[in-house]
């Protein structure tokens, strides 16, 4: 059984405070704390162009966003997938777009054995990374 149907299954047996208590502390232990922080990024250099870059194995959070050649000013809106072949040629529904200027920031993650795919609007732009393990 998953972490939560033990939960829930201990509750049934006896939802006393005690019990919630124990069940809730016995969750949280299992938890372990980011201590590894990787900067990464990915040249864009043509536009409409599948780039990739492997995840670090255990990754618990990720933030990317693009910015301009220069490193300081946003860049263009960039498509992205975790599955190849998406956004190159990008097919309704295959994939997330991102805003030029906005972040995307996912984290409670336990990644392994993933690579993240992106194609830039603009050519030329960065895509910035960073990842804690």
């Amino acid at each position: 059984m998953g972490k939560l149907a033990d939960i829930l299954a201990k509750l049934s047996a006896d939802p006393s405070t005690a019990t919630l208590q124990t069940a809730g502390n016995a969750s949280l232990s299992s938890i372990s704390a980011s201590t590894t922080c990787t900067h990464d990024s990915i040249a864009l250099t043509a536009a409409n162009t599948e780039y990739s870059l492997v995840i670090p194995t255990n990754c618990k959070k990720i933030s990317f966003r693009t910015v301009q050649a220069d490193g300081k000013t946003p860049g263009g809106d960039i498509l992205y997938a975790f599955v190849t072949g998406k956004v190159d040629h990008p097919t309704l529904y295959e994939h997330m777009l991102l805003d030029g200027g906005a972040v995307y920031s996912e984290s409670n993650l336990s990644l392994s054995s993933k690579t993240l795919y992106v194609a830039g609007i603009t050519a030329g732009d960065i895509v910035l990374l960073e990842m804690w393990t």
